[in-house]
């Protein structure tokens, strides 16, 4: 045969080869989806699939290329193959990172078994997704011969001038960080900033901004940066519900307030939800002009505010149990007349 073909069967032959490479790879993917309790090859092999192909078709495109350029003898562009093809190698190694990075991201946000925050998986996402970007262009950068260095130091003052002029900005982006990281809240919690006389629900922890959704139901976007400054209460993660009410009983009932208060207090101490870590204060406490004033103290284990006030309202009743037992009514504010 003569050599002015030989190229043809050359090209065939690779054509042959990268087809081949791409079925094989498809009767993978397929045998891997019919076996059972093995679905992490079925993923590991549709994560590969996209960027190994592309890259097998690539460097058959580059080949091809220099097949033609030694037959046709092609003079011009033929010294870039070499940087297009380790461009090409760059690129989906950057791309079967991306993608190994989505499917670590959905598997952590998705299943449940694993404890994550998803606020912090999608941060920590974005990220990565930055860093690869970067290291990605750069390395393409110096494969067609660009000295980086310069680039980097221009950068870098570029960045020092970005800082200073968008300090606000960068504030922000830290400070969302050291949210995800020191973690004082997720979204879902129930925060109060008293400085700002704000309560909610934390919606979201952005890049730059968390949103809130307060009582009255109004979104409300706060900068990061305020949160590393003011004092945030975070109600979610109260372990006890303090329990204080008072109590205004008659002057004239005095003997018999006495003996209510142990049986109020004995009452409180057997009641299953009342934490008695704590100390449990059933006193009297002061002599008005009308009446005198028994204070109830105690700590309920109880943090939910429905339930807390349906279980409040139970022990009250109770109280209420033990003074007519006692027969000792409320007292009843009373005013004199003094006539000149």
């Amino acid at each position: 045969m003569s050599s002015n073909y030989f190229w043809i069967i050359e090209a065939l032959a690779g054509f042959i080869g990268v087809f081949g490479i791409q079925y094989s790879i498809k009767k993978i993917i397929t045998w891997a989806g019919k076996k059972k309790d093995e679905s992490w090859r079925l993923r590991i092999a549709k994560v590969l699939k996209p960027p190994v192909t592309t890259l097998l078709w690539a460097l058959y495109a580059v080949y091809l290329v220099k097949l033609l350029g030694k037959h046709f003898d092609f003079g011009s562009g033929m010294e870039y193959l070499s940087a297009v093809r380790k461009t090409a190698v760059i690129v989906c190694s950057a791309w079967l990172f991306f993608r190994w990075k989505n499917e670590i991201e959905n598997t952590l946000m998705v299943d449940p078994s694993k404890k994550v925050d998803t606020t912090t998986v999608r941060i920590v996402g974005r990220l990565a997704t930055l860093a690869i970007g970067l290291v990605t262009t750069l390395v393409i950068l110096q494969t067609f011969g660009v000295n980086i260095a310069p680039l980097l130091t221009f950068g870098g003052i570029g960045a020092a001038a970005i800082g200073f002029a968008g300090k606000d900005v960068i504030a922000n982006f830290c400070s969302g960080i050291m949210l995800q990281i020191a973690r004082p809240f997720v979204p879902g919690d129930l925060i109060l900033l008293p400085e700002k006389q704000i309560e909610g629900h934390i919606e979201e922890i952005g890049w730059f901004k968390t949103s809130i959704r307060d009582i009255e139901k109004r979104a409300v976007y706060l900068p990061n940066n305020y949160f590393s400054t003011m004092v945030v209460v975070n109600v979610t993660r109260m372990t006890h519900k303090r329990i204080k009410q008072t109590l205004k009983l008659p002057l004239t009932a005095i003997e018999k307030i006495s003996d209510a208060i142990p049986k109020i207090r004995e009452m409180i101490s057997r009641t299953e939800t009342i934490d008695p870590r704590y100390p449990i204060h059933v006193f009297l406490k002061t002599f008005g002009d009308y009446a005198c004033e028994v204070d109830i103290e105690a700590f309920s284990t109880i943090t939910d505010t429905v339930k807390f006030n349906q279980f409040q309202q139970k022990l009250m009743l109770q109280v209420q149990a033990i003074l007519a037992e006692q027969e000792i009514p409320f007292a009843l504010p009373t005013m004199s007349w003094k006539q000149s």
